[in-house]
């Protein structure tokens, strides 16, 4: 369960600062404002004109890390737990995952293509959700795992 914990708070931490494009960090010290995309869904493709990435390269490793913790995390929970909205975050996440590593071959290589899906806002919902439904069976756990006599005082 630590595990599991782990990742999600890992997921959540970097997708927060690749979603505020850093400035999650930066606000805290005062020296720019919050700026969050919370919301993103384009597709590009042509030619005859140079792409220029919208994101810096860093940014786009770190959405590539965080979707797949995602990934990772909420598969774990829907196979653990059987949790229909883990599944459901588990897509979300694969989609996001898919379309920054499609942006991440700019810097491989020249090509016209970009797909972006990312869902930050989504995330908040599936985060909550299942956090809470997680939380819930983690007491369940822990309450089954306690001796019956526990509760009674000694006598």
């Amino acid at each position: 369960m630590r595990a599991l914990i782990l990742l999600l708070i890992s997921h959540v931490v970097l997708l927060v600062l690749a979603s505020t494009n850093f400035s999650a960090v930066s606000w805290l010290w005062g020296d720019s404002s919050w700026n969050w995309n919370y919301f993103q869904y384009s597709y590009k493709s042509g030619w005859g004109y140079a792409y220029v990435s919208e994101y810096a390269l860093g940014q786009v490793l770190c959405y590539i890390i965080a979707y797949g913790l995602g990934v990772a995390a909420f598969a774990i929970a829907w196979i653990r737990h059987g949790l229909c909205l883990s599944a459901v975050a588990t897509v979300v996440c694969l989609l996001g995952t898919v379309s920054f590593c499609i942006e991440v071959t700019h810097w491989l290589w020249p090509h016209h293509l970009s797909w972006i899906a990312s869902f930050p806002a989504v995330m908040v919902v599936l985060w909550i959700c299942v956090g809470v439904q997680v939380g819930k069976l983690s007491r369940g756990e822990a309450q089954q795992l306690r001796p019956a006599d526990a509760d009674k005082p000694p006598g």
